[in-house]
């Protein structure tokens, strides 16, 4: 799903346009630094992923306000968007690439993989500048001043299926071949449990330039050692920076109201959990029932007769995966005299105005990684209801480990304890996030 705060293409599809884009880059190339992101987009229904390509622009434009940006990530048509930030709108485009089984497309994954592995190998400068002129993708990361990876933030692994891992290395795979620097920015890596995905993170990690994790404590057990640990540095998830914006939806006058009543409780929904992982069958081996969970928290908050919950999707669309499905769902088997104190959030929202609506919230619970970072960059304390190590790394980095509720490790009742110990905690919790959340955002804009 498009985000709707950016702009619909301005240009059509195919390689011309591309190709203007090149030129354009090519000649202001010297006014300008050229910065290309692989693995963020917003052409997903998934708000973490537009959350991050919003923070690295971001923290790009904090450090070089003139810099152009390019999005090198999937998509089947190229496309323009005006990125909201502090420093204002920043227009930044999509250049295209395609997973396609058409080879003959010029953007085709696959052949600008062949391709660049033909510049690296051509024997005279000559051949390898008239074959990278010859495609405009390519020549976008070859006059590229710098390329970062962020990997959609957790899809560098195998925990989502090595096929999954594949798609989101192929781009990396074609900046390498081309001999270009590639920087890993901040994101969870590994684990790989597969011995391929095991050999393909090593290729990529040890021909990386800089690799970046936003676990403060990441170490490569026996099993995952794919890299010199001495190799990896730290920095915080750049979601952190995003900025929230007021949605203008009627329904937002009424959610701040009830915010500022102080008993206003957030709570994300992932539809991937309540429908077992993307095989359906407890992919990520959970110990408890997710769906008995959920209903028994919303069930507990509400025994307080003021109390509203507000469900939040942060992965919008209409197939299982969607979190809209999911607290349509979940709020269709809440008893009937309590309904009315369980509300959705507004549809059509994008990631600037979910965020802005879960820090109404005095107390929020969330399963998808972005959806508990908008809540605590804007000190609101959270409680991570977790299916991967991801969220243990990401939230000691902040000093607030304790607010993890491994759902691979727990069963309900103690689940709901350690909720509850969070809540009754909520005001420390939000003195600390208060005090560390400025040093947080301002190390992301230091990276950059």
């Amino acid at each position: 799903m498009a985000d709707s705060a950016t702009e619909a293409s301005i240009y059509g599809q195919g390689e011309l346009d591309v190709e203007l884009r090149s030129e354009q880059l090519n000649g202001e190339k010297d006014k300008s630094f050229n910065f290309v992101l692989l693995g963020a987009s917003f052409g997903t229904a998934n708000m973490g992923v537009a959350a991050l390509a919003s923070g690295t622009v971001a923290a790009i434009v904090e450090n070089r306000p003139g810099a152009r940006i390019t999005l090198f990530d999937y998509g089947k048509e190229p496309a323009n968007y005006m990125v909201r930030c502090s420093r204002g709108s920043i227009p930044v485009s999509l250049a295209n690439i395609r997973f396609s089984k058409k080879f003959y497309l010029p953007n085709n994954v696959a052949r600008l993989l062949v391709t660049a592995l033909a510049v690296r190998m051509a024997p005279f400068g000559g051949i390898r500048r008239r074959l990278i002129l010859r495609n405009p993708w390519l020549r976008i990361l070859d006059e590229a001043d710098a390329i970062g990876s962020l990997a959609g933030g957790d899809s560098f692994s195998d925990i989502y299926g090595l096929g999954r891992l594949i798609y989101v290395c192929l781009p990396q795979l074609v900046v390498l071949a081309l001999g270009k620097p590639l920087h890993l920015l901040p994101q969870t890596i590994g684990p790989f449990d597969t011995r391929i995905g095991k050999r393909l993170a090593k290729f990529i990690l040890s021909r990386a330039a800089q690799v970046y994790t936003r676990d403060r404590n990441w170490r490569p057990d026996d099993k995952n050692h794919v890299i010199d640990s001495q190799r990896v540095q730290f920095c915080y998830d750049v979601g952190f920076t995003l900025e929230p914006s007021r949605p203008p939806a009627p329904e937002t006058a009424l959610i701040e109201k009830l915010g500022h009543s102080g008993k206003l409780i957030g709570l994300n929904i992932s539809g991937l959990l309540l429908m077992g992982g993307y095989d359906r069958q407890n992919m990520f081996g959970l110990k408890l029932n997710y769906q008995e969970l959920i209903l028994r928290l919303i069930s507990s908050f509400l025994s307080d007769p003021d109390t509203v919950i507000l469900l939040v999707p942060h992965v919008f669309g209409n197939d299982g995966e969607s979190d809209v499905t999911a607290c349509a769902q979940i709020q269709n088997l809440v008893p009937l005299e309590a309904r009315s104190r369980v509300r959705l959030s507004p549809p059509n929202l994008d990631h600037h105005e979910v965020k802005y609506l879960i820090g109404q919230c005095s107390f929020f619970m969330g399963s998808r990684m972005h959806a508990c970072i908008a809540a605590l960059s804007q000190s609101v304390p959270t409680v991570c209801l977790s299916y991967s190590d991801k969220f243990a790394g990401v939230m000691e980095s902040i000093e607030i480990g304790e607010c993890v509720v491994d759902m691979r490790a727990v069963e309900i009742e103690d689940a709901l304890a350690a909720v509850r110990k969070n809540f009754e905690r909520r005001a420390a919790a939000r003195r600390h996030l208060d005090k560390v959340i400025p040093d947080v955002k301002r190390a992301v804009f230091d990276l950059m």
